[in-house]
């Protein structure tokens, strides 16, 4: 009886490890295809949250050590609408593949402040930036503005994706920055539902005439 005891508790005992050695984990992303980043995910069962963790740049994330049961994974993020998924998880690596995040359409990012959006609806405007050999402009900074102070501003991110949220139907001044590079400026007219797709690429500044008297000496 003892050793029967002793097979039954060292087989539960590996099924439990086997659960705590396996993961959760996706992709978020938003209506545009692009990456969302630094969104907040919780993991929570019948007791409360039970592990949370941040979506990387190419916002993909993993939560880990974890026991079998019924889960409710959660994710928030400003500018978005929350979302929640169930997940049964049964030991192993269990992959939700790619979680998409709508706009709030209630909310309005204007000059880095998320603000009522009362009379017009918004949207998106989103693209990548890259430099002239193909590869991405990450930390390059977007600015939008209307030439009525309103202003949008975002940061090219490290798969070179951008996204600004909240923005009116209307023509705007698109500027990207990014040092060492010439600075991009460029007419654009934003529909209803938004703007997606931009593909902007950066010109490598000429060297200077003090860098041309260095390179000589």
């Amino acid at each position: 009886m003892r050793a029967v005891w002793v097979a039954g508790g060292m087989l539960a005992l590996r099924a439990l490890m086997a659960g705590q050695d396996g993961s959760i984990s996706g992709s978020v992303f938003d209506a545009a295809g692009s990456p969302v980043a630094r969104v907040e995910l919780e993991l929570a069962n019948a007791s409360g949250v039970v592990r949370d963790t941040l979506s990387g740049p190419d916002g993909r994330f993993a939560i880990r050590e974890l026991a079998e049961g019924t889960y409710m994974l959660r994710g928030r993020l400003a500018g978005f609408r929350p979302f929640e998924r169930e997940v049964d998880y049964r030991g192993g690596d269990t992959r939700m593949g790619i979680l998409r995040m709508e706009v709030d359409s209630r909310l309005m990012v204007c000059g880095g402040n998320v603000e009522p959006l009362l009379l017009q609806s918004p949207g998106v405007v989103s693209g990548t930036v890259k430099d002239v050999s193909d590869a991405d402009a990450a930390g390059a900074s977007v600015l939008l503005a209307n030439g009525r102070g309103k202003f949008w501003k975002s940061t090219v991110n490290a798969t070179g994706h951008f996204q600004l949220s909240g923005v009116p139907a209307g023509e705007y001044d698109l500027v990207v920055t990014l040092a060492g590079f010439k600075k991009l400026n460029k007419k654009i007219v934003v529909s209803a539902t938004g703007l997606v797709g931009l593909a902007l690429r950066l010109d490598v500044l000429p060297p200077s005439d003090e860098d041309r008297i260095h390179l000589h000496q």
